[in-house]
């Protein structure tokens, strides 16, 4: 009998194992691209026509904290880089245990920006953490490593990391909403 509860328990938690890591897209914006994790969203400024939302966007892109080098190519596309930002994942309703040690490290990105009539979509690649180690030197953390498992490229499940990307998501969202 002890046999049998034991090969039970072995299979039950072998299953349970395997299937906790493994996840459906438990984010809006945060989506896989080229197995690489990227943040995309569209912003509807309705009232608003192409011309009008870039000469509002770039400015307001340069003010905001970390960003820099807003440019706008002979294309249309506006692009600008994210450096050393803070995601204030308290704002959001999280705490320093109930979070990954990297979304609490500085934050760096490339944003693409994208303008229409009504809309402008943000696009942010190349995300990375700067992770400081006991050794007084910086690791480099690829969002990509964070939030999805090495292959398949699929999100992960733990509870900390999913609320983790929930907080970036929530920060960037908030970050590059046009006042108008």
């Amino acid at each position: 009998m002890k046999k049998i509860l034991t090969i039970l328990l072995l299979t039950v938690s072998t299953i349970s194992y395997s299937q906790e890591d493994s996840l459906e897209n438990p984010y809006k914006f945060l989506l896989i691209q080229n197995e690489n994790l990227i943040f995309e969203k569209v912003f509807p400024v309705d009232t608003l026509k192409l011309d009008q939302i870039e000469s509002k966007l770039i400015p307001f892109l340069a003010t905001l904290p970390g960003v820099s080098n807003v440019v706008r190519t002979a294309s249309g596309v506006i692009t600008c880089n994210i450096s050393n930002a803070k995601i204030d994942f308290k704002k959001y309703g999280g705490t320093s245990l109930g979070v990954s040690i990297f979304i609490q490290s500085p934050f760096f990105g490339d944003v693409v920006v994208l303008v229409k009539d009504g809309k402008y979509k943000i696009a942010v690649t190349n995300m990375y953490f700067d992770i400081p180690n006991g050794y007084g030197s910086i690791t480099k953390y690829t969002s990509t490593d964070a939030f999805l498992k090495s292959s398949p490229k699929e999100f992960r499940s733990m509870g900390s990391i999913i609320r983790s990307g929930g907080y970036l998501e929530s920060h960037l969202t908030e970050m590059f909403t046009l006042k108008t």
